[in-house]
Formats: structure tokens, sequence, C-alpha cells
């Protein structure tokens, strides 16, 4: 009992530092960035010892936050792409699976916001009897004409922790 317990508290202090650490800026930070961005044809220099570059990929984030509107924080992973690749991708896909306390979600299990500057916030509905799939999930977006057509080049970034142990600590 001691050991799960342990556990699930650690997971939880996991997950709120992500969070934190994701809220200290904006989804309008963001998409003030890719309009900046836009504006100078790809490329950022705004005093900044390293320049931001657009790619032109799809880059999409899984994350168990959903972003709904521009108040909302960007998802850790985020932060950390943009920090370690100096790159803005052309296509924002954050992806959001939402599992849903009833066997099958019917309907129209999709509920997607669009930021404008390529910036989408896809959340996906499924029940616990059903399984999701990423691949078919972008596939049914691409056929909508949600996404891109480069879905072939497509980024998935999954998961919102990466734990390092310094020595000493």
């Amino acid at each position: 009992f001691a050991i799960m317990w342990l556990w699930r508290w650690g997971l939880r202090v996991i997950a709120e530092a992500h969070k934190i650490y994701g809220s200290e800026h904006k989804m309008s930070w963001l998409v003030e960035l890719k309009t900046r961005l836009d504006q100078e044809r790809g490329i950022l220099k705004d005093g900044r010892p390293r320049m931001l570059v657009e790619s032109d990929r799809v880059v999409v984030f899984m994350t168990s936050h959903p972003v709904v509107n521009l108040d909302d924080g960007i998802p850790a992973s985020v932060r950390v792409y943009l920090k370690r690749n100096g790159v803005l991708p052309r296509y924002f896909v954050i992806l959001t699976v939402i599992h849903e306390r009833m066997p099958s979600v019917g309907g129209n299990r999709y509920e997607i916001t669009d930021f404008g500057h390529g910036l989408l916030s896809v959340r996906v509905r499924y029940g616990f009897m059903e399984n999701p799939d990423v691949k078919e999930i972008l596939r049914e977006l691409k056929d909508r004409k949600v996404v891109s057509d480069e879905l072939h080049r497509c980024t998935i970034e999954v998961g919102e922790e990466d734990i390092y142990v310094r020595e000493g600590a």
C-alpha cells in the first residue's frame, strides 16, 4: 500500500510541475509568436542569441491537458520542443485523447479549436471499450481537410515528462 501511495503521490507532483512549466506561457503567446514569424517570412531574430526559424513540418503534441482558448497554458512538451530545436513547425496540432466513462462514444467525437496560423487544438473522445488510434485520428482529420496534407512528414511528440537525476541529488 505504501509503495502504491508513494507512486501515485509522485505522479501527481510531476503532473503539477509540468502544468506549472507549461502555464508560464499562454496560447496567446504562441499565436503571437507564430504571427510574428509569418510576418518575418519564416526567420525571427529579435535580439536573441539564436534565431527562431519555421520548418515545413506538421508536429503533433499529445497532451493530457486540453487547450481550449488563448488563456490556457501551452503544453510543457511544446515549450521543451521549442527550446531544444529552435524551430517552430508550420503546423501545430495539440492532440488530447479523452476517455469517457461510457463504453463507446457515438456521433461526433472531435472538438477542434483553430487558433489560426496553423495552430490547432484537437480533443478526441473515446469510450473505455474503444482503442484510440493516433494514425487513424490524423488520417480522419486529413480527410476532413482540418490538417495539412503533409502528414506523411509528421512528427508526433508523446509524453510529458523527462526526469533527469543530478549526481549528488
